[in-house]
């Protein structure tokens, strides 16, 4: 049966499981795949826009982190997601395939995030921003933010 959102409440947010509802579901899946590689698997849901799929080895196994439309995935996903984590590359396709087919559970819209930082230690982007603005494009160039961004982390393996 259709079910709504509660008014007042984020329509985004409510085609998410619940807690109660993901959590047996994503120790099931945790333990499907941890049977497939022979490793324990520490598994993590997201609701991430792009990365679907990623993982890191760890010294007691694999820290797995995937969409939570993963959840309910047939054998032969929950199979290619092993096989990706094992190294075999063909896994994609399948993986893929699965998240283009459940399209519709990706968010589309990003979420507000930090506000740019625009002051680091040798440069005040903005100040740079508006001089070059000005010198080369009489001011024209409106409405674009720059800012300094993270240290990216270690490079995982994702799909």
């Amino acid at each position: 049966m259709f079910s709504a959102p509660a008014p007042g409440r984020d329509p985004a947010r409510s085609r998410l499981p619940s807690r109660e509802d993901a959590l047996p579901r994503a120790a099931d899946l945790a333990r499907r795949v941890s049977a497939l590689l022979g490793l324990p698997v520490h598994l993590r849901l997201t609701d991430n826009r792009a990365t679907l799929v990623s993982f890191r080895r760890l010294a007691d196994g694999v820290r797995l982190r995937l969409h939570h439309l993963f959840l309910d995935a047939p054998d032969p996903v929950v199979r290619a997601l092993a096989l990706y984590v094992a190294g075999d590359t063909a896994a994609r396709e399948v993986l893929e395939a699965f998240s283009h087919a459940h399209h519709g559970q990706v968010r589309r819209e990003r979420r507000p995030g930090a506000p740019l930082r625009t002051r680091g230690r040798c440069f005040d982007l903005k100040a740079v921003h508006a001089r070059l603005d000005a010198t080369y494009f009489d001011g024209r160039v409106q409405g674009v933010e720059v800012g300094w961004a993270r240290r990216p982390a270690r490079r995982t393996r994702r799909t």
